[in-house]
C-alpha cells in the first residue's frame, strides 16, 4: 500500500517583455506527494494448483493473503501564506503486477470503515486504489489500512517491502519452496507437509522505496504509458513452487550415463577388433549405437505417458 496526495502550488514569476518591461506571471504547478506505510503485516497462504498443457505441468499457485499497514502522514504546511497550496483528493493504492489474477473481489477496510475499490494503483499504475478525504495543509493522517485479497500466478510470488518495517509470513503445503530475489526469509520450516517463512525486513536494508520514488519520475518523464514497469522495478522478497525432480530432470540425467553406455561399447568392440584381429564393419559400429541410442529416445518418450520407474 502507498498512498498519494496530489497538490498544485501557485508560483509567482517575474518576466522581461520585449520592451523590457517587467510584469508578474503567476503560475500553477502540480505534484505528488508519495507516502509509505511506518509498517506492514502481510500473512498469506499459498496452494499449488496444478495445471496441464498438453502433456507438460504447469506450476500455478493461489495466494489469500491479509495485509496491514499503519500510516502516519503529516501533510506540509503551505510554505507561502500569500498563495496557499491547493490539495487534491488523495489515493490509496494497492500496486500488483498483473489484475488479472485477482480472484473474486478483494476487501479494503481504512480505519475500520469498509471502503471500494477502483481500478488502476493510482496515477497510471496497474492496481487497485481508493479515494479518501482532502486533509488540510499541516494536518495528520492516521491511518490503519487491512486489505484482504485473493491471488494468483504462475511462476514466482513476489512482494515489495515498501513500508518502514515490513513483516511478511507465508505458509504452504508445497514442499519444494525456492527462495530468491532480494532478501531472504529470516526464519524458515520446511518439511513433507510444505513450508512456513517469514521476512522481517527494513527500510534501512532495502531501496525500494528510492526505486519506486524514481520509477514514478521515468514515468512522468515517458509517459503513462510506461507506467507498469517503471513502478515495478522495486526489491522484493521472492518465493517459487518448483518440482526439483521431474521426468525431464531424470532422462536428461539418464542420457548423460548413455554417452557413457554408448563409448564403451564402442570400446569393447575395438579391443575385440583389435586383439582378436577380427574385422567389424563401420556399419556394424552404427548399428549398435543406435541400437543403445534408441533406448534413451524411448526412455523420454514413454516416461511423458508411462511413471519414470
Amino acid at each position: 500500500p502507498v498512498l498519494f496526495v496530489p497538490f498544485s502550488d501557485r508560483v509567482i514569476t517575474t518576466q522581461v517583455d520585449a520592451n523590457g518591461a517587467q510584469r508578474r506571471v503567476e503560475q500553477l504547478q502540480t505534484g505528488t506527494w508519495v507516502f509509505f506505510p511506518q509498517s506492514l503485516e502481510v500473512q498469506g497462504t499459498v496452494r499449488s494448483l496444478p495445471r496441464m498443457r498438453g502433456l507438460h505441468e504447469v506450476r500455478v499457485f493461489e495466494l489469500d493473503s491479509t495485509q496491514r499497514a499503519s500510516f502516519r502522514v503529516l501533510i506540509p504546511h503551505d510554505e507561502d501564506p500569500a498563495t496557499p497550496r491547493t490539495i487534491g483528493e488523495p489515493q490509496l493504492g494497492f500496486g500488483i503486477r498483473d489484475v488479472r489474477g485477482l480472484i473474486g473481489v478483494p476487501s479494503l477496510r481504512v480505519s475500520g470503515v469498509q471502503r471500494r475499490l477502483i481500478q488502476g494503483q493510482g496515477h497510471g499504475s496497474s492496481g487497485l486504489h481508493t479515494k479518501l478525504t482532502v486533509p488540510a495543509a499541516g494536518t495528520t493522517i492516521a491511518l490503519d489500512v487491512e486489505f484482504k485479497s485473493s491471488l494468483q500466478g504462475t511462476e514466482t510470488l513476489s512482494i515489495a517491502p515498501l513500508a518502514e518495517r515490513n513483516v511478511i509470513t507465508l505458509a504452504s503445503t508445497w514442499p519444494h519452496p525456492q527462495f530468491h530475489g532480494d532478501f531472504l526469509p529470516r526464519s524458515r520450516a520446511i518439511g513433507p507437509d510444505g513450508f512456513k517463512a517469514r521476512w522481517d525486513v527494513s527500510s534501512l536494508a532495502s531501496t525500494a522505496q528510492s526505486q519506486f520514488r524514481a520509477g514514478m519520475s521515468r514515468r512522468s518523464a515517458q509517459g503513462s504509458t510506461a507506467a507498469g514497469d517503471a513502478v515495478g522495478a522495486v526489491d522484493a522478497i521472492s518465493v517459487s513452487l518448483v518440482d526439483p525432480v521431474n521426468v525431464y530432470s531424470q532422462v536428461d540425467r539418464a542420457t548423460k550415463y548413455g554417452v557413457l553406455f554408448v563409448l564403451l561399447t564402442f570400446v569393447a568392440f575395438f579391443m575385440f577388433e583389435f586383439l582378436k584381429q577380427l574385422r567389424i564393419h563401420p556399419v556394424q559400429y552404427g548399428l549398435v549405437g543406435l541400437a543403445v541410442a534408441i533406448f534413451f529416445l524411448l526412455l523420454l518418450a514413454l516416461s511423458e505417458r508411462i511413471p519414470f520407474g
